[in-house]
């Protein structure tokens, strides 16, 4: 070989470096794959290769959804724990009942607990006792007469079949008007309200455009807000149904005692 080490002649080793040299020459030539190895090898490396795809395809199919499965969980999610829920249709709570924490984590509703709705969509439950309250005040008849001064109505909404039945309104204007605050009546905020169809279709005015609510304007009507200066008036009214029995009964009183004395209704004594 060129530029190898050539031993000098009589060397025993260089000899024998040669054939060894000759020998790994012949291990390196029975050494490369036939064929019919080769042709083996491929046949195993695609069964590798198929076997690998069906163990892929069995992952998937344990671990996936098929659309059908995944419309109907679209359709009923069950039980979801994301950040935030946005629903087009209703939502319902068949166990734990929904909270609310910006109500600081009441109950949202159940069977006899009124709920509420602010302005920003937060619906929630306030509890009436003493404790949460401050800054109380006897409210007086005159505090609540104006409630009596509002006209009440049947009617039904615009988007109510005509043979529904009829339900009972006050005007949010007439309550506004009346003195009622934003608490009673609440005014639109922000921008000017847009009214809308259960069924989100506009709601047209009497020119064929959407119904709006200016900003500022009374469009809802707090009803159990007017529960207590309703109670107030009541109570003022039977206040002065008491005062009014106690003079009729005095004179009652009065006219048996002079019957009794003998006076009569044309002057005779």
């Amino acid at each position: 070989m060129a530029g190898a080490y050539v031993a000098p002649p009589g060397d025993q080793l260089g000899a024998l470096l040669n054939q060894l040299a000759a020998i790994k020459r012949r291990l390196s030539v029975l050494e490369r794959p036939t064929g019919t190895q080769l042709s083996s090898l491929v046949a195993q490396v695609q069964a590798a290769l198929a076997n690998i795809a069906a163990t892929v395809a069995a992952e998937i199919a344990a671990n996936s959804l098929t659309t059908s499965e995944i419309e109907a969980l679209v359709a009923a999610p069950g039980n979801i724990s994301p950040g935030n829920v946005i629903a087009a249709g209703q939502v319902q709570s068949n166990g734990a009942p929904l909270k609310s924490l910006p109500s600081h984590n009441y109950t949202v509703s159940s069977g006899y607990v009124a709920t509420w709705t602010d302005g920003d969509g937060t619906i929630g439950t306030s509890p009436s006792t003493g404790t949460v309250k401050k800054d109380l005040a006897e409210m007086t008849a005159d505090d609540a007469r104006n409630l009596l001064s509002l006209t009440p109505y049947w009617g039904r909404y615009v988007w109510d079949d005509a043979d529904s039945p009829l339900k009972v309104f006050f005007l949010a204007e007439d309550v506004r008007a009346a003195g009622f605050g934003p608490d009673v009546a609440p005014t639109v905020v922000g921008e000017p309200l847009q009214l809308v169809n259960p069924d989100g279709t506009p709601v047209l005015d009497a020119d064929g455009n959407q119904a709006v609510v200016p900003v500022g304007q009374a469009w809802t009507v707090n009803y159990s807000q007017m529960v207590v200066p309703l109670i107030a008036a009541w109570h003022d009214g039977a206040q002065q149904m008491a005062a009014m029995q106690a003079q009729i009964a005095e004179l009652t009183a009065q006219v048996q005692g002079l019957v009794a004395g003998g006076y009569t209704v044309d002057g005779g004594s």
